[in-house]
């Protein structure tokens, strides 16, 4: 089965998830990537859903 990702768009033609998107880290912007690609995919082990529809990423803190 496969998903497809969609962004809220508001009327004014903003949206509030490429505004949160561009103030990520690189690191962190790669993890959501995966992270749609791989709900996309069907694969949603690591996701949790609201009851919104709204989706939360739950990643572990970088280790160096």
């Amino acid at each position: 089965m496969t998903y497809h990702v969609k962004q809220l768009h508001l009327p004014d033609g903003r949206s509030p998830y490429a505004e949160w998107f561009a103030t990520l880290d690189p690191l962190a912007a790669a993890k959501v990537s995966v992270a749609a690609a791989r709900m996309e995919q069907g694969n949603l082990s690591n996701v949790e859903w609201n009851q919104r529809g709204q989706v939360r990423f739950n990643f572990e803190p970088h280790k160096v």
